[in-house]
């Protein structure tokens, strides 16, 4: 079974996690010599998408990538005229260019320090890596895989056990179906309560508003005329 960590137990594990490539498939495939002049990452996020020869629909198919591939991207452009009417982005490639509808932007290629200690109830955390799987743990069938969670998504962290890899992971609670299940603790960031406290909360909520642009994929959160928050977002497929 999962095994509960004492704290002396968790502290050497701990300073392992760090130092092991176990359970990161996310950097295979990512060169090291082709690190310069990458601007950013983005994660496949259906089953293909087609990697064309210039950043349009019109030009030649060179290539092919597969959900949950990393694609490393040197340039970040806007055409004026977008052939993907729900994302008008393109990346530049080492090869080629990939439109940014169905990726998701990414970051999260180094591990987090794992956390001893959580309050009764759990803490909220969020997956720090692009993706990574995890398991659950049964008498009957041991550890075995379970969902694959995805950079950024949120999941209530329950407390601390020896996973698989003898290393510490983190419990999860799936308040849905009510079971539990596991994710290295190298895996998951977690959120410390400044980050959830309201923000302004002088300001009225009338005053409040947010702004997404369909078209140009962003987001903008403003406080009677004052921008406080623009970033991209990915709203889904239209309809």
């Amino acid at each position: 079974m999962a095994k509960k960590l004492s704290r002396r137990e968790f502290l050497k594990l701990a300073g392992l996690s760090l130092g092991s490539l176990a359970f990161r498939p996310f950097t295979d495939g990512l060169s090291l010599e082709k690190s310069e002049g990458i601007i950013g990452l983005a994660r496949v996020t259906i089953k293909e998408i087609d990697i064309f020869a210039e950043p349009s629909a019109e030009s030649a198919v060179i290539d092919v990538a597969y959900r949950d591939q990393l694609l490393p991207f040197y340039e970040e452009l806007n055409p004026v005229y977008p052939e993907f009417a729900n994302s008008p982005r393109w990346y530049r490639l080492d090869r080629g260019f990939a439109a940014s509808s169905y990726t998701q932007r990414v970051d999260g290629r180094s591990l987090h320090r794992p956390v001893y200690y959580f309050p009764e109830g759990g803490q909220i955390g969020e997956i720090g890596v692009p993706y990574t799987r995890s398991y659950r743990y049964t008498k009957t069938y041991g550890w075995q895989p379970l969902y694959m969670l995805y950079y950024q998504s949120v999941h209530w962290i329950m407390d601390v056990d020896e996973g698989p890899d003898k290393r510490p992971w983190y419990k999860l609670l799936d308040e849905l179906l009510h079971i539990e299940y596991f994710v290295p603790a190298t895996h998951m960031r977690v959120i410390p309560p400044a980050e959830l406290a309201p923000i302004s909360p002088d300001v009225p909520w009338e005053a409040k508003r947010i702004e997404v642009n369909l078209l140009k994929q962003q987001l903008t959160a403003y406080e009677g005329d004052k921008v406080v928050l623009h970033t991209l977002v990915s709203t889904g497929i239209p309809g």
